[in-house]
């Protein structure tokens, strides 16, 4: 037996339905992206003097394990955040590229 009207009108309405919530997800995904990408700048700008002071002070001490410990976990995390933010920029690239 072939559909009915009712039927078929219920199945597009569900389709049309499962379609904007994706939609709205994809938007709000941008959205994120977006506020990721502005939080990494900003942790950057916030904190550039602070790396290049750690990297000074080490420098200036080389024999010093406090400092070198420090910068040696300074440049783990900096290495993770520039990761991250590749991640971020490059997703955030790809969609816009669609």
């Amino acid at each position: 037996m072939a559909i009915t009207y009712t039927q078929a009108k219920a199945t597009l309405d569900t389709i049309a339905q499962e379609s904007e919530h994706a939609r709205l997800a994809l938007n709000n995904i941008e959205g994120d992206l977006d506020m990721v990408i502005q939080k990494l700048n900003i942790l950057e700008n916030t904190h550039t003097t602070f790396v290049s002071d750690v990297d000074s002070i080490a420098l200036a001490n080389p024999d010093d394990t406090v400092w070198q410990s420090a910068k040696a976990e300074k440049d783990k995390l900096v290495a993770d955040f520039v990761e991250i933010r590749t991640a971020a920029t490059n997703m955030k690239n790809a969609i816009n590229a669609l």
